[in-house]
């Protein structure tokens, strides 16, 4: 009877579903192949062992709360990764400290720890992806990286912790890596906090297509929330962005470092909040083929508003609130258009403490040139804006010699700045108009208030100018 008994059970093992049937199964659990999850035994093999025996898009359970070591695996078949808090940790006695737990395939990973180890989507065989409810913590490469065209791959609710040290154990590596011909990338309500940067994505001389980052919260950044060179499509929304160097840093290169015109249809950063960040936008070079458009952001006690600008740029409906700069707050350079509409600047005054540049050198702060200045070829358009206490001008347009642009000021209101006698300055261009404008400025020294006293203009030299300077109120308040 006893054996009877001991038969029945050998053949029920026999087809069961886990570790011991020899189909591919749609469900298993890793301690079934051998992991121990004892944060002292390597259990590669265990993964590796249970990724083998599972359908396409068959479920991998890990044991609550455990901790497995792991050394570099790749994975080629469709998972699903449940982890249930368990924490993965690199293996401590890998030479170069690199462990990745890399995919070929699609795969689902959901509340799991990395300790040390990042993750890789590596091929185009990748065409979906979903990592929700991970943390990431420790480590020396970048924490997430998805390449070679990978697509469709969706990162929420993840907390990045910690600076990654590469080999050299400076800090250098992003939370998230986005590189070569990768497209619908998404990152949204995540948390990088104390991090060398959120989001890279260097498309390689490679289009990159609709990467969104939204609704997350960046705090303590070494440099940057989002850097990218070219791409189709990029939208930086709903952000906050606090403690960092850049906010969002746009360079439209190729890897030889020429400009390219895989710039595509450009960037758009709206509807975020920046906060005691140097640069909220940097936008590097003078690539005519892109388009930026900054919206509805709120600045807070930033350094640099926006600063340099290439192809089209669009800054519209904005505040910026309490800025402290060195030379300009706001500071537009290229040889595209730039449109400057409705926005408030507000509370713009000098920097008056020791301010260490890129190379770690140390400048003294000085007076604000302007709190606008724009230079270069393009046609500059500044609307309906709002400016408020600032130091210095409020607008400097510098133009190249021989310049044929527009440049039109109209409808805008400012108040209270200081006592420069200039609250705008034009340099060369073709068509100037100057109208509509609001002036309520405090003088210590009261003079007449005309146009003149208050706009300073150089007709372009050889050419034949249109100056339009009309329907302006100067108004004054004497202390």
């Amino acid at each position: 009877m006893n054996r009877i008994i001991l038969y029945l059970i050998l053949a029920l093992n026999s087809v069961g579903c886990r570790n011991y049937s020899k189909l591919p199964l749609t469900n298993v659990h890793i301690e079934d192949f051998g992991g121990y999850g004892n944060d002292l035994v390597d259990d590669t093999h265990a993964f590796l062992l249970a990724a083998s025996r599972l359908n396409s898009g068959g479920t991998l359970y890990l044991k609550k709360n455990q901790v497995y070591i792991l050394s570099p695996l790749l994975i080629s078949t469709d998972i699903k990764l449940i982890g249930n808090g368990a924490v993965l940790k690199a293996n401590p006695d890998i030479k170069d400290k690199n462990v990745g737990f890399n995919f070929d395939r699609n795969a689902v990973i959901n509340n799991v720890k990395f300790d040390g180890v990042w993750l890789a989507f590596k091929t185009i065989n990748v065409t979906k992806g979903i990592i929700k409810n991970c943390t990431f913590y420790n480590q020396t490469y970048s924490n997430i990286s998805i390449i070679n065209e990978s697509s469709n791959i969706i990162i929420s609710y993840c907390t990045f912790k910690g600076k990654a040290k590469g080999l050299d154990g400076k800090a250098s590596y992003p939370c998230l890596q986005i590189t070569t011909g990768s497209k619908n990338i998404t990152f949204k309500n995540n948390k990088c906090i104390d991090v060398v940067a959120g989001v890279t994505a260097d498309g390689m001389n490679q289009l990159l297509q609709n990467i969104v980052l939204k609704n997350n919260y960046f705090d303590r950044l070494t440099y940057y929330a989002l850097k990218t060179d070219v791409g189709n499509i990029f939208i930086f929304e709903n952000n906050i962005v606090k403690n960092a160097l850049y906010g969002v840093f746009y360079e439209a290169l190729d890897e030889s470092e020429n400009y390219t015109s895989l710039g595509g249809n450009g960037l758009v950063v709206e509807q975020n909040t920046f906060i005691n960040v140097e640069r909220c936008l940097y936008v590097a070079g003078k690539n005519p083929y892109t388009e930026v458009v900054f919206n509805h952001n709120v600045m807070n006690s930033c350094r640099f508003g926006v600063n340099r600008s290439c192809g089209t740029l669009k800054i519209l409906n904005n505040q910026f609130i309490n800025g402290e700069s060195l030379y300009h707050y706001f500071d537009a350079l290229g040889e595209g258009n730039i449109f400057i509409i409705k926005n408030d600047i507000i509370n713009t005054i000098r920097c008056k403490e020791i301010y260490k540049d890129w190379d770690g050198e140390d400048i003294q702060g000085s007076i604000v040139l302007s709190c606008v200045r724009m230079f270069g070829l393009g046609s500059y358009y500044i609307e309906r804006n709002f400016f408020k206490n600032w130091e210095g001008k409020a607008i400097h347009i510098a133009r190249i010699a021989n310049s044929y642009a527009d440049i039109k000021v109209i409808n805008n209101k400012f108040v209270k700045g200081d006592d420069s006698k200039n609250i705008l300055t034009i340099g060369a261009a073709q068509i100037v108009k100057v109208e509509n404008n609001i002036l309520i400025g405090i003088i210590a020294n009261p003079v007449i208030m005309t146009n003149e006293s208050h706009v300073s203009y150089k007709p372009n030299s050889g050419s034949k100018s249109i100056y339009s300077l009309k329907k302006n109120s100067w108004q004054e308040i004497h202390n």
